[in-house]
Parts: C-alpha cells; structure tokens; sequence
C-alpha cells in the first residue's frame, strides 16, 4: 500500500516506476545484467518514494502484513 501523505508526488512516482518496469522487460529479454541492476535499483527508489518501501509510515497500530513481520 502507498504513503497517502505522499500524493504530490505519486504521480510522477508511478510513472517512473511503469518505466522502468519497461526498461527492466527489455534488459532482461536482451540478458544485459548490468542494465537489470540498475533498473532494480530504480524500482526500489520509485517504491520507496511511493511508501510502498522503507521505513513503516502508518501509525494506527495495526500490524505489518508483509513478509518481514513475524
């Protein structure tokens, strides 16, 4: 789930991720390794802007439903 708070920017946030998603089909189709690592690295920034990474932003008590929580 993304950060509710962050909706200035989710726009531009969701589009950089769809496009890199994009870049990231084409290098894996082409096996260029250097290009998939980089467009990792672009997805997790992009998720990370969106709160759907990082550090927990809710604050309702609930718990985590991730893989992580235990």
């Amino acid at each position: 789930m993304a950060n509710p708070s962050q909706r200035g920017h989710a726009r531009s946030s969701r589009r950089r991720l769809m496009a890199t998603r994009r870049v990231g089909a084409c290098a894996r189709k082409a096996a260029e390794r250097e290009a998939e690592v980089t467009v990792h690295r672009t997805a997790d920034e992009a998720k990370q802007a969106l709160g759907e990474r990082g550090p927990v932003w809710r604050d309702d008590g609930s718990p985590a439903l991730d893989c992580s929580a235990k």
